[in-house]
């Protein structure tokens, strides 16, 4: 029981706390090359973007979500449009689907969207 005596519960928690934000930044650096090689990109953007993560991991991840989130939203769209057009969807549901698009996307303006 010595143990317990040299290592109070405050600094139980600290080390617990400080492990479970190591944990999540390492899903996140993993998200992050996931999402990164799921695209379609060449050699040498892939590799300037793996260098952005390791060299500024912050920066370089939160560029790589705001980002990609621009395309996804694009992309949310005009798969939206292709099935109002097929006539598998209405009107109605196409402009709900384009409204959930656009509220994930950081700027709407690029996209065509209103701000």
């Amino acid at each position: 029981m010595v143990l317990t005596a040299d290592y109070p519960v405050l600094d139980v928690l600290w080390t617990t706390i400080i492990f479970l934000c190591w944990i999540a930044w390492i899903w996140l650096l993993i998200l992050s090359f996931i999402d990164l090689f799921g695209r379609v990109a060449s050699g040498w953007a892939e590799g300037a973007w793996v260098a952005s993560v390791i060299v500024l991991p912050v920066l370089g991840c939160v560029r790589s979500i705001v980002t990609r989130s621009d395309g996804r939203a694009a992309s949310e769209i005009e798969r939206a449009k292709q099935l109002l057009d097929s006539g598998a969807t209405t009107r109605q549901e196409f402009d709900q689907l384009k409204t959930r698009a656009l509220a994930w996307s950081p700027s709407m303006t690029e996209i065509g969207g209103t701000a």
